[in-house]
Order: C-alpha cells, then structure tokens, then sequence
C-alpha cells in the first residue's frame, strides 16, 4: 500500500490480515515483519515485527462407499469396501469411523492408516490438514442359512465422526447381500 507523506507528519494505516480458510494455512503462530520504506529515501527503512496468531478450524468431508451395495458368494465369509475420509482443517485432527446394521448381527472391522492389524466395531485415527484416507472395511454378515432361494440383504451404516471442533457426524449407507450355503 502506497501512501505520500510530507516531512514530520504522520498517518495511521490499517492492515487486514485474513489467511485463506485452506488446509495450507496452518494453524499455528507466525513471524511477521512489517517494513515501510520511501522511494525519495531508499537507504531508510522502518521495521515493526509481529505474531500473526491462526486459529485451528475443523472441517472434513466423506465419500461414497465403493462399492455401496456387496455380494457375498457361498465361499465368503465377508465383503470389503472402502471408506474416504477427508480432513478439510488447517490442522491436525482425530477421527473415529464405526459401523452398525439394522439388525445389529454384521461385524465391521476396519483398517485405519498406519495400523497393521484391523480394528473390531470402530477406529480412531488422526489425519493432518488436507491429507484424504481411503479406509478399508470388512462387513462380516450374520452365519448364512443351508438352504435358501435367495440372498439375505443386511442394511447398514458407517458413521465418521471427527472428535475435534464441533463438527456434524456423518454418516453412509450401504448394503451387503448373503447367498445361503
């Protein structure tokens, strides 16, 4: 910002700092220096240092299931999906992701990033500003019938939460279908 001064006098100039509500502007406390120069005199220069302060923001973001409706055939016992997380914040943030099915017989087991083992009923997880997980789920439905004309249809839910801020649970629906033995 320019401003024309004449000899000994002063000005008062307002600056307004918004960082962009993006998971690259990190919350945290920077640096800052502000510098006033004169193009008449260019070996003067006028420094003011200060603490520019962003305050953590929460936001994340669900995908589809893929696939949103499974088949199990007579030699499987579970079906795997994938979940898509995304965390919008400018900050590092956990999550928890559980399952459930209207009868309440299915397991969910799931695998969040960077376990080696999967995860009976939920998970919790952090993911830093921006970064997206595709978390894998198994659906292990209920013992399947001998005998049957038909696949068995399991109605269920995944439910992401983020466990920071005061963000929205989010929830999915899908469905996996059981062929009898």
């Amino acid at each position: 910002r320019q401003l024309r001064l004449e000899p000994h006098a002063e000005a008062a100039v307002a600056l307004n700092l918004a960082p962009p509500r993006q998971p690259d502007s990190r919350s945290g406390t920077y640096p800052l220096e502000i510098i006033v120069t004169s193009p008449d005199y260019p070996e003067i220069v006028s420094c003011c240092r200060v603490t520019l302060s962003v305050k953590p923001y929460y936001e994340f973001a669900v995908e589809a299931l893929v696939p949103k409706c499974l088949k199990i055939s007579r030699f499987q016992r579970s079906a795997l999906l994938s979940l898509g997380l995304t965390n919008r914040s400018n900050c590092q943030a956990p999550f928890r992701v559980s399952g459930a099915e209207s009868t309440g017989r299915c397991r969910f087991e799931f695998q969040p990033p960077g376990e080696t083992t999967a995860l009976a009923h939920h998970a919790e997880f952090w993911l830093a500003p921006g970064e997206t997980a595709l978390l894998p789920v198994r659906v292990s439905p209920p013992p399947r019938h001998l005998l049957g004309l038909r696949r068995k249809p399991y109605h269920f839910t995944l439910t992401s939460t983020m466990l920071a801020g005061r963000q929205t649970a989010r929830t999915v629906a899908g469905q996996v279908k059981s062929t009898p033995l």
